[in-house]
């Protein structure tokens, strides 16, 4: 697969912004939020962290993460160029 096919896949497994809307439709306004993941230690436990922001940004494939990773907006461009172009999608964190 292309670095283009590998991210049009994983990204077609996230949720859309309407999506995410009409889940949030039934909490209360006030009602906190934040995304789970595993820490990584050894009991595998999964942890709640605030969200504190939401943004938009470009992502691109990482084969080293095999997943896509948030490219920085001051990142330092690549001597190579790039063939694929970066998805814009909202990030929260």
């Amino acid at each position: 697969m292309t670095e283009t096919d590998e991210l049009s896949t994983y990204l077609a497994r996230a949720m859309t912004v309407k999506e995410l809307r009409e889940a949030l439709d039934k909490f209360e306004d006030d009602t906190r939020v934040v995304f789970s993941y595993q820490y990584g230690d050894h009991a595998r436990t999964v942890v709640a962290g605030a969200v504190k922001v939401a943004d938009e940004s470009d992502v691109r494939w990482s084969g080293y993460h095999d997943m896509p990773m948030v490219v920085e907006a001051d990142e330092p461009e690549d001597d190579e160029p790039r063939d694929v172009p970066d998805e814009t999608v909202v990030v929260l964190s």
